[in-house]
């Protein structure tokens, strides 16, 4: 299982998802999704973070969207490969 971190603990640069709250709350499908090896995450899960500000962090989606993020946010690092090949394919 990954380790879940605060936002505020990553670098401009690093790339993360963000867990679901609670396994026990998934529905079947993604307990299934979550269950097997290595499966290919969605542009739109995967973050990169941009810029730290006080109380939040600019980010943006392998899908080219951007947003702001509380840096008390749990979230889960992902290698920056996994970033790049999924901002390729969009």
């Amino acid at each position: 299982m990954a380790r879940k971190v605060y936002l505020s603990s990553l670098t401009a640069g690093r790339c993360f998802t963000v867990p679901p709250n609670d396994q026990a709350d998934a529905d079947e499908s993604e307990k299934e999704k979550m269950s097997y090896g290595r499966t290919m995450m969605a542009a739109e899960n995967a973050w990169k973070v941009v810029l730290h500000g006080a109380e939040s962090a600019q980010v943006e989606n392998a899908a080219g969207e951007t947003t702001e993020m509380p840096l008390d946010s749990l979230v889960v690092e992902i290698p920056r490969q996994g970033y790049d090949r999924l901002k390729g394919r969009g």
